[in-house]
């Protein structure tokens, strides 16, 4: 699966390259003469279009981040259950071999009695 980051880029890329090869063939189609209308209007066209543009990339960034929170939710939720079910298997193994549960007991405290020595 692509990540989220690269089909932002190529939406973007793409909108763009589509934005302006549409400027460059209204620009050969239509006449030459502009008056001062005709270019407010296309400097009007042109602002709309690249607001959008940062619309779209700024919506991309908002998506990004919302799936990166997602992810990191979901990875934080598996490390718990981990955890939790290690604690587990670990409580079961002491309630099934209580000798080696009492020797590490034994084996901390004479290390925490060396230590005080």
């Amino acid at each position: 699966m692509l990540p989220v980051g690269f089909i932002a880029a190529v939406l973007v890329i793409s909108f763009s390259a589509f934005w302006v090869m549409s400027t460059i063939t209204q620009s050969q189609v239509g006449g030459v003469d502009l008056n001062s209308q005709d270019l407010k209007v296309r400097l009007d066209e042109l602002r709309w279009s690249l607001q959008m543009l940062i619309l779209a990339a700024g919506l991309f960034a908002v998506a990004q981040g919302a799936a990166a929170f997602f992810n990191a939710q979901s990875f934080s939720k598996q490390a718990e259950d981990a955890i939790k079910r290690v604690q587990e298997q670990a409580r079961e193994a002491e309630a099934r071999y209580p000798v080696f549960a009492r020797t590490e007991t034994v084996r901390h405290e004479a290390y925490a009695s060396l230590a005080d020595i």
